[in-house]
Protein backbone atom coordinates (compact mmCIF):
# COMPACT_ATOMS: atom_id res chain seq x y z
CA UNK A 1 0.00 0.00 0.00
CA UNK A 2 2.57 2.25 0.50
CA UNK A 3 6.42 2.45 0.30
CA UNK A 4 9.32 4.88 2.13
CA UNK A 5 12.38 5.60 2.08
CA UNK A 6 13.19 3.67 -0.92
CA UNK A 7 15.85 6.31 -2.15
CA UNK A 8 17.61 7.91 0.92
CA UNK A 9 16.60 11.33 2.14
CA UNK A 10 18.32 14.81 1.20
CA UNK A 11 21.20 13.05 -0.81
CA UNK A 12 22.61 15.63 -3.13
CA UNK A 13 24.34 12.16 -5.40
CA UNK A 14 20.64 11.69 -6.69
CA UNK A 15 20.71 11.75 -10.44
CA UNK A 16 16.98 11.90 -12.48
CA UNK A 17 17.85 8.49 -13.49
CA UNK A 18 18.21 7.07 -10.05
CA UNK A 19 14.43 9.17 -9.31
CA UNK A 20 13.21 6.71 -12.30
CA UNK A 21 14.07 4.03 -10.64
CA UNK A 22 13.23 4.24 -7.54
CA UNK A 23 9.96 5.30 -8.90
CA UNK A 24 9.73 2.09 -10.82
CA UNK A 25 10.93 0.31 -7.90
CA UNK A 26 8.41 1.57 -5.90
CA UNK A 27 5.60 0.96 -8.30
CA UNK A 28 6.25 -2.28 -8.53
CA UNK A 29 6.51 -3.04 -4.70
CA UNK A 30 3.19 -1.11 -4.62
CA UNK A 31 1.73 -4.10 -6.68
CA UNK A 32 2.82 -7.19 -5.15
CA UNK A 33 0.27 -9.13 -3.07
CA UNK A 34 2.10 -10.92 0.29
CA UNK A 35 -0.09 -14.02 1.59
CA UNK A 36 1.09 -15.19 5.13
CA UNK A 37 -0.76 -18.57 5.45
CA UNK A 38 -1.19 -20.17 8.83
CA UNK A 39 1.29 -22.40 7.79
CA UNK A 40 4.04 -20.79 7.76
CA UNK A 41 4.11 -20.34 4.15
CA UNK A 42 4.27 -16.99 2.29
CA UNK A 43 3.92 -16.07 -1.26
CA UNK A 44 4.37 -12.89 -3.11
CA UNK A 45 2.83 -12.39 -6.63
CA UNK A 46 1.96 -10.07 -8.97
CA UNK A 47 -1.86 -10.74 -10.12
CA UNK A 48 -1.55 -14.15 -10.74
CA UNK A 49 2.65 -14.98 -11.25
CA UNK A 50 3.67 -16.01 -8.24
CA UNK A 51 7.12 -13.87 -7.60
CA UNK A 52 8.60 -15.88 -4.79
CA UNK A 53 6.99 -17.86 -2.05
CA UNK A 54 8.85 -19.97 1.16
CA UNK A 55 8.55 -19.97 5.06
CA UNK A 56 8.16 -17.29 7.34
CA UNK A 57 8.60 -17.21 11.20
CA UNK A 58 8.17 -14.90 13.91
CA UNK A 59 10.20 -14.31 16.97
CA UNK A 60 8.94 -15.44 20.51
CA UNK A 61 8.88 -11.23 20.97
CA UNK A 62 6.34 -11.03 17.59
CA UNK A 63 8.86 -7.82 16.32
CA UNK A 64 10.73 -9.62 13.37
CA UNK A 65 9.46 -11.15 10.72
CA UNK A 66 11.68 -13.63 8.92
CA UNK A 67 11.28 -14.74 5.45
CA UNK A 68 13.07 -17.42 4.03
CA UNK A 69 12.20 -17.81 -0.06
CA UNK A 70 12.13 -21.92 -1.36
CA UNK A 71 15.70 -20.74 -3.15
CA UNK A 72 17.30 -19.84 0.40
CA UNK A 73 19.12 -17.73 -2.16
CA UNK A 74 18.56 -14.54 0.49
CA UNK A 75 16.81 -14.25 4.26
CA UNK A 76 15.01 -11.50 4.72
CA UNK A 77 14.47 -10.05 7.81
CA UNK A 78 11.62 -6.92 8.73
CA UNK A 79 11.37 -5.03 12.21
CA UNK A 80 7.49 -5.31 12.47
CA UNK A 81 6.78 -1.72 13.90
CA UNK A 82 3.14 -1.85 13.24
CA UNK A 83 0.05 -4.77 13.31
CA UNK A 84 -3.25 -4.70 13.39
CA UNK A 85 -6.51 -6.64 12.26
CA UNK A 86 -5.72 -3.51 9.31
CA UNK A 87 -2.27 -2.70 8.67
CA UNK A 88 0.90 -4.11 9.05
CA UNK A 89 4.04 -2.19 8.52
CA UNK A 90 7.55 -3.88 8.26
CA UNK A 91 10.88 -2.34 8.54
CA UNK A 92 13.89 -4.12 6.95
CA UNK A 93 16.45 -4.65 8.58
CA UNK A 94 20.23 -4.64 7.96
CA UNK A 95 20.43 -1.42 5.51
CA UNK A 96 21.67 2.14 6.34
CA UNK A 97 18.78 3.60 5.39
CA UNK A 98 15.50 0.97 6.39
CA UNK A 99 12.96 0.25 3.88
CA UNK A 100 9.27 0.93 5.38
CA UNK A 101 6.61 -1.34 4.02
CA UNK A 102 2.85 -0.58 4.56
CA UNK A 103 0.15 -3.84 3.87
CA UNK A 104 -3.73 -3.92 4.61
CA UNK A 105 -5.37 -7.28 4.60
CA UNK A 106 -7.45 -8.25 1.20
Amino acid sequence: VQVENLAPVGSSAITPQDSAIAMQTEAALKALNWTFSTNNTYQCSIGDRVTTQGTYEISADEKTLTLTPSSKNIINIYGITIVTENELALTSTGTNVPLILHFRPH
